[in-house]
């Protein structure tokens, strides 16, 4: 088998359409496929996988790790052999001519890895990271923290060191640890929103990355990533956007979510945990990235400091009050110094009107 591609499938779920994913791998003639039954019978797999062309489908079985989709990746990353490697959950699929693009683009560019653009069917192309660059990414000035998945290709030496394995001891989030490590090693990283798609599929009735989670099991794993080695080694404008990113992503959603119901509403007891876990978290990115709030409109940076303070009532008004101001306002960073900060509010509407004008379009 010559191809220039595999992509890892894991399949945890005997009703899963993997077949579906494999067939559209195939559909490159240039890709190959890894299908880890992880804690599956491999028989079951290998019937669904009936009728596609085995040649090209490396089938492996994995009989641990129940529920953390970690250790299927790393098994089926271990087995490659093709030049350039990527991961795929048994429920998505690639738009047509994805995976010969992203070859393609490595190629042109010298690449070390190919970030794929994201579609949802219920939403459409997402546009993360949101850059107008193509090529030779950088953290901050790209915002690429802004991909936690690394969805796409990279060389298969790169994801085979171990200081690149995602992690195994947990049901959420493994990625975490591979894309900062990604995104902050120097690597040529290349993408295009251009690019067919890798679409996220929602067929599944239940998925272990999207189940929901108490706020202090989110938090504990969120700190983690602060505690890594990498990120402690991380310059501090890298820091900087990593907070950002946490916070308008991560944590802001969370916060929303859960503690958005208004003063009046009774705390019960497992609101207050939220609270408790939500404003460590706050705390924590305001310890690592002094001044990380003051980049947000000043809506959004009264819910931050209020988290930073532990102040339930002034969260909840703030939460109430985010849009307030007036839209010429809310455009405006709340601390003046962060006006050409890449993430402040100015920045993003600069940098889409530049995507934009590059695509002809009159709207992003």
């Amino acid at each position: 088998m010559n191809a220039d591609v595999q992509i890892v499938v894991a399949t945890h779920q005997a009703e899963r359409p993997v077949e579906r994913a494999v067939a559209q791998v195939l559909a490159c003639p240039q890709a190959a496929a890894i299908v880890v039954a992880h804690n599956l019978d491999q028989e079951v797999v290998k019937h669904r996988l009936r009728g596609l062309d085995t040649s090209r489908i490396t089938l492996i079985s994995c009989l641990r790790g129940a529920e953390h989709p970690g250790v299927p990746f790393n098994v089926g990353i271990a087995a490659a052999s093709a030049p350039w490697v990527g991961v795929m959950g048994s429920d998505d699929w690639f738009d047509e001519g994805a995976l010969a693009a992203y070859v393609s683009r490595a190629r042109h560019d010298k690449a070390d890895g190919v970030i794929a653009p994201l579609r949802h069917p219920a939403t459409g192309k997402g546009r993360l990271p949101f850059t107008a660059r193509t090529n030779n990414l950088h953290p901050v000035r790209d915002r690429l923290f802004y991909r936690t998945a690394p969805l796409g290709i990279f060389r298969t030496d790169i994801m085979q060191d171990p200081d690149m394995a995602f992690a195994e001891d947990v049901e959420t989030g493994e990625d975490q640890r591979v894309s900062l490590r990604l995104w902050t090693s120097h690597l040529q990283i290349s993408y295009s929103f251009a690019d067919p798609a890798y679409v996220v599929g929602a067929d599944a009735e239940k998925r272990v990355t999207l189940t929901p989670r108490p706020a202090a099991q989110l938090a504990e794993l969120w700190e983690r990533m602060w505690d890594d080695p990498v990120t402690r080694q991380l310059p501090q404008d890298v820091r900087f956007a990593l907070a950002v990113k946490q916070a308008r992503i991560e944590l802001l959603s969370a916060v929303r979510a859960r503690l958005g119901g208004g003063p009046d509403d009774a705390r019960d007891t497992h609101q207050e945990a939220d609270y408790v876990a939500l404003c460590s978290v706050a705390q924590r990115l305001a310890a690592e990235a002094p001044g990380f709030s003051g980049v947000f409109q000043p809506g959004t940076a009264r819910i931050l400091q209020a988290l930073i303070e532990g102040d339930k009532l002034a969260i909840d008004q703030a939460l109430s009050r985010e849009f307030a101001l007036p839209p010429v306002r809310r455009a405006l960073p709340s601390r003046l110094r962060y006006m050409c900060n890449v993430e402040s509010p100015l920045r993003y509407w600069a940098t889409g009107r530049h995507i934009a004008r590059s695509e002809g379009k009159e709207r992003v």
